[in-house]
């Protein structure tokens, strides 16, 4: 895995210079072991849960930062969540698209740029990430003791072709009660940081959080592997063809 740093895209740098400590694996045009198919990849994200579920799966990548903080915005009236999720899974992947050509990063092909965004959706509202303490806050009273759906919006893109493919995972996750002072240590502790609705299903569960849930849990942590298998598979299988 290579990752691409904004630092390097803010110095105008036409090299990549990875992040200490990130493993080697790949680079965009030049692997033949980016999918198990055999198409480079590039990870339109620096979520550290969605690299680890590519990973963890077998998938060998390229992280470049697309330079969006979906935490500052704000979706338009008449959107639904699963527009609002795709639409910001494209705009990201198309943003690292841009880097990749002002860093020069060969593309070939057959590299496929892989965005993704998640929202939450309880009561009607739709949640991103926090903004901030108070708002992690606010969000994981909202969530406690009821129910909420999670969205997930993928979007595959080839820069040299204009290929595109984007589509949805939902599922839904019931959320028991759970204290003020554990919301408030949980604030403190700022590890909502950086999640959409303010926490990590396999992180909260593994400390205890009363959660359940229907649907693929990936898809509730940032990426739903299982369904970007077969969208992958089918890419491929166009490719062939």
């Amino acid at each position: 895995m290579i990752l691409v740093n904004k630092s390097d895209i803010e110095s105008d740098s036409p090299h990549f210079k990875p992040r200490r400590g990130a493993e080697t694996l790949s680079r965009p045009g030049t692997t033949s072991e980016g999918t198990p198919s055999g198409h480079p990849l590039v990870l339109a994200s620096t979520s550290p849960r969605r690299r680890d579920l590519l990973a963890e799966n077998g998938y060998q990548f390229t992280v470049v930062d697309p330079g969006i903080d979906d935490a500052l915005l704000r979706e338009p009236k008449g959107v639904r969540p699963d527009q609002w999720a795709c639409s910001l899974a494209y705009l990201k992947a198309s943003a690292a698209v841009r880097r990749c050509r002002h860093l020069h990063v060969p593309l070939s092909d057959e590299t496929i740029v892989l965005g993704a965004d998640t929202v939450v959706i309880k009561a009607g509202m739709l949640i991103g990430k926090p903004a901030d303490a108070a708002d992690a806050r606010r969000i994981i009273r909202l969530l406690r003791a009821g129910e909420h759906r999670v969205v997930t919006g993928v979007a595959l893109l080839c820069p040299r072709t204009d290929r595109r493919q984007i589509f949805v995972d939902t599922a839904t996750v019931r959320f028991g009660d759970l204290g003020d002072q554990a919301i408030d240590d949980y604030v403190a502790s700022g590890n909502w940081k950086g999640k959409a609705g303010g926490y990590n299903l396999f992180e909260r569960s593994a400390d205890g959080w009363p959660l359940s849930w229907e649907g693929d849990p990936t898809a509730i942590v940032g990426l739903p592997v299982e369904a970007l298998r077969k969208a992958l598979s089918t890419w491929s299988s166009a490719t062939a063809g």
